[in-house]
């Protein structure tokens, strides 16, 4: 892992979820995390004090708990998918280098092939899967009591509407899919498109105390 090295995007950053969801002690925190990831392999210790140590602050537990609702947890410790993806393709390139370079990549099919109808039946496939993940999160939407009574309480939202908006959600990934690697990040982006849309006036209708409404 010495000289390892990686690209971060600052414009990428600041329009993610996690950056409209920490407050800027919170940031700073979760990016250091993330450096020492990519200097441990990938994994972080997940003992607070560890951290605090290495980092020289003290942690609030609040702080700490929302930081690492955003991590996964192995028996190796914290780690961030989107860390080792990286980890991993840096990793490849690396001995691919020692090897004499990037193995040469197939040859793409001509015409007749593309028009080949196993394809189409794949990309269906795929959008299947996708639309049966969505709808396996969103039921596992119904096990989270205190994330669920934050939504309410925080966009004051009608009783037992919250699943109503989960299908637009649906709808809304449908027409613009986004990858998520786990539940806790599709949980995350819906909390800010739920802000999004409210912002914009387009969950208006499940919205306690409405103009109009006594």
């Amino acid at each position: 892992m010495d000289k390892l090295g990686f690209t971060f995007y600052p414009k990428d950053w600041a329009t993610s979820d996690t950056f409209f969801e920490l407050d800027a002690n919170q940031r700073y925190i979760f990016l250091e995390c993330m450096f020492l990831m990519y200097q441990n392999g990938g994994y972080i210790k997940t003992q607070k004090t560890q951290i605090e140590n290495r980092l020289r602050i003290e942690i609030k537990p609040n702080d700490w708990e929302k930081i690492t609702q955003r991590f996964t947890q192995d028996e190796n410790g914290f780690t961030l998918v989107s860390v080792n993806k990286r980890l991993r393709k840096t990793l490849a390139n690396r001995k691919n280098g020692a090897k004499g370079g990037r193995p040469k990549k197939p040859k793409k099919p001509n015409s007749e092939t593309q028009k080949n109808p196993p394809l189409e039946r794949e990309r269906e496939r795929e959008i299947e899967l996708n639309i049966l993940q969505i709808d396996n999160w969103i039921l596992e939407l119904r096990t989270q009591e205190q994330f669920l009574d934050s939504l309410y309480l925080t966009y004051k939202l009608k009783d037992k509407s919250i699943f109503k908006i989960a299908q637009k959600f649906k709808s809304h990934l449908m027409a613009y899919p986004k990858q998520h690697d786990n539940f806790m990040e599709f949980r995350n982006h819906f909390r800010t498109w739920i802000g999004f849309e409210i912002k914009k006036g387009n969950l208006g209708e499940y919205l306690k105390n409405q103009i109009g409404q006594i």
